[in-house]
């Protein structure tokens, strides 16, 4: 078949159609792309920073669009005519301010200003804060009375004590963390009853979950300073667990007392061996006291 010769109204290139197209009225355009850029009516404007010549719709002139060619010559002029008084939300610019702790002048903007105080650094701010809010001007303050902390005795004097549910005022954590321990309604394991049943037996004199030195509770301490600690397989491999198992020890040795550690299963298979451990050592501290 043979195609028709045609030109494009938009572009101006040549292309060919078919006869059926050419009756039917086509063949005006090469492509939709022109179609669509025919169809779309634009107006000749010039921009009002650069003065370059560019397009636009019709549709975005109507709505107030269109003045400037591209976004950095629309921010060219709004510095330069729509700066400082000129701008629609202009509220007076910088204002001065006296600083209330060392009075010194600083400019800020409106929207930074305070109603009662006023500071030209966060130094002076806390300068002016440690002075004036003090005691009961404090948002927290409960009268500043005299605590007795009632794991370790301590009188202490705080704003805010340290509370755990019903249980009273504590002077640290780690009061409050060994009261908390030594007071848990458990039962005695079925380890910790072996090693019980295996000291009452030989007449050795003991206490038992004993808090110490505000770090543990002791499962058994014999004399004021021998521990000893049924550890569980389980639980005491856990990780991070060992770890701190070794820094109790540490912390106790260090203090002078004497740490025997046994595990689960050393007790389940004999602990008989396991307390003769702990009887050579009473006896042999006997022997020194006894020289």
């Amino acid at each position: 078949m043979n195609k028709i010769c045609k030109i494009c109204l938009q572009c101006k290139t040549i292309f060919y159609i078919k006869p059926y197209e050419n009756k039917r009225g086509g063949g005006k355009y090469c492509s939709l792309k022109c179609s669509h850029k025919a169809q779309v009516k634009k107006i000749k404007t010039y921009c009002k920073t650069c003065g370059a010549v560019f397009f636009v719709k019709l549709s975005k002139i109507k709505k107030g669009w269109g003045k400037f060619c591209k976004r950095e010559c629309y921010d060219i002029w709004q510095k330069k005519y729509r700066n400082g008084s000129n701008n629609s939300n202009w509220r007076g610019g910088d204002i001065k301010i006296l600083c209330n702790q060392c009075n010194k002048e600083k400019y800020i903007t409106i929207s930074l200003k305070r109603k009662s105080h006023n500071f030209c650094s966060h130094k002076c701010y806390s300068l002016w804060r440690s002075i004036n809010i003090r005691n009961n001007k404090v948002h927290n303050w409960n009268g500043g009375k005299l605590i007795v902390c009632k794991q370790c005795g301590k009188i202490k004097k705080r704003n805010k004590a340290y509370k755990v549910g019903k249980n009273g005022n504590f002077c640290s954590r780690s009061c409050s963390s060994t009261y908390s321990v030594s007071h848990i309604k458990t039962k005695n394991t079925s380890i910790e009853i072996k090693i019980e049943k295996e000291l009452i037996k030989r007449n050795i004199n003991y206490q038992k979950q004993v808090p110490l030195e505000n770090i543990t509770v002791v499962d058994f301490l014999i004399d004021n300073n021998i521990v000893i600690y049924a550890d569980g397989d389980y639980f005491h491999n856990l990780p991070g667990r060992q770890s701190k198992d070794l820094n109790q020890n540490f912390i106790l040795e260090f203090k002078g007392y004497k740490v025997f550690r046994f595990w689960e299963h050393e007790i389940n298979k004999s602990v008989k061996v396991c307390i003769n451990k702990v009887e050579r050592y009473v006896n042999e501290k006997k022997t020194i006291r006894g020289r």
